[in-house]
């Protein structure tokens, strides 16, 4: 066996068990977002609305991300949030401006509706929406799926001809 059948292998199966994750986590996330459109809402409060920069290591440009968290209480029992929806998907990089976009739809003090998990009252949401972003992970799931199979067969067929 040459090292670039190890490679292609080793490659291959890779791709394969990203695609099996990101499927798994994708359709949890469509789930979920899927069902939040029917939970109840409480009125809550935004608590904290920032923009934070950090740096990481050497790297000279901070990464700016949106930091919202909202206070609400479902039968008298007080909650914290931060999640603005199900499909707000990778929001940990979006730059200053965009970070600052999000920021000024919630402002420290606004009183707004918070939707929540009945069955999990801890879990909540600022907006209701099964957006784009949901379907990212999905998509990149499958989309490894395909390719991890087709290089594990490829490889499979390759030495079996051989």
């Amino acid at each position: 066996m040459k090292i670039d059948d190890i490679v292609l292998s080793i490659s291959g199966s890779f791709i394969l068990l990203w695609g099996v994750a990101s499927s798994y986590f994708g359709l949890r996330n469509l789930r979920l977002a899927q069902q939040s459109l029917s939970w109840p809402s409480v009125p809550g409060r935004i608590t904290v609305s920032e923009v934070q920069s950090h740096n990481f290591g050497e790297l000279d440009d901070a990464v700016d991300f949106p930091v919202v968290r909202y206070s609400y209480s479902v039968c008298g029992v007080k909650y914290e949030g931060s999640r603005i929806s199900h499909s707000d998907g990778d929001i940990s990089n979006l730059g200053l401006a965009a970070a600052t976009e999000i920021i000024d739809c919630y402002r420290k003090g606004e009183e707004l509706s918070v939707y929540y998990n009945p069955d999990r009252p801890s879990d909540s949401v600022l907006i209701l929406d099964v957006g784009n972003n949901v379907y990212t992970m999905l998509r990149i799931g499958i989309v490894c799926l395909l390719i991890g199979t087709g290089m594990v067969c490829w490889f499979g067929l390759r030495h079996l001809v051989t």
